[in-house]
This record gives C-alpha cells, structure tokens and sequence, in this order.
C-alpha cells in the first residue's frame, strides 16, 4: 500500500522561495517544472519503498538528491511519508534545521 504524502510548511515555503527564484532568474518555469517532475518521481519511489533514500545523521531522517543541488528531507512511519525540507546545498549548511 502506498504512503499518504505531507508536507510540512517549512518545506512548501522551501520549494516555493526555490521555484520563484529560478523563475525570475530564467524568466522561465522550465526549470522548476523540470525540479518539481523530479521531485514528484522520487515522492512516488518513496510511496512504495520508504528506505530509498540516503540516510542522514538523524535517525529515521533520509533524503534524496534533486537535481545535483537540492535535498528532499523525509521521514516515515506506517502510514505517511513527511517532506521536511527541500533545501538548496549551496546555502549555508549550518542553517539547516530539519
């Protein structure tokens, strides 16, 4: 049975900060189409195989490489999955708070 998807307002505020600048930047939304179809295929892996992302120093936090640049933190339980974070690597990694 696949896991419900939730994600937690720090990581919808994350996706859309990422998005619109990449927006303005291009003066396109091809590339947060591109990043979000990403995102969505590794979200429908995750749904049937929760441990296919990488592990992380948390326990029961993973994650999975977007793009060479971004990270989609998660975590499960029985019955959901829950998108913590979708976090640009080239920022700051001291001000990561998952």
């Amino acid at each position: 049975m696949a896991l419900k998807v939730i994600w937690t307002k720090t990581a919808q505020s994350d996706r859309e900060k990422i998005f619109e600048f990449w927006n303005e930047h291009n003066e396109s939304r091809d590339y947060s189409r591109k990043l979000n179809q990403q995102i969505q295929k590794k979200i429908e892996l995750t749904k049937y195989y929760p441990e296919a992302g990488l592990s992380t120093d948390e326990k029961r936090i993973r994650f999975h490489l977007i793009d060479r640049h971004f990270k989609l933190f998660y975590r499960t339980d029985s019955e959901q999955i829950i998108i913590l974070r979708f976090w640009d690597t080239r920022q700051d990694p001291d001000s990561l708070n998952i």
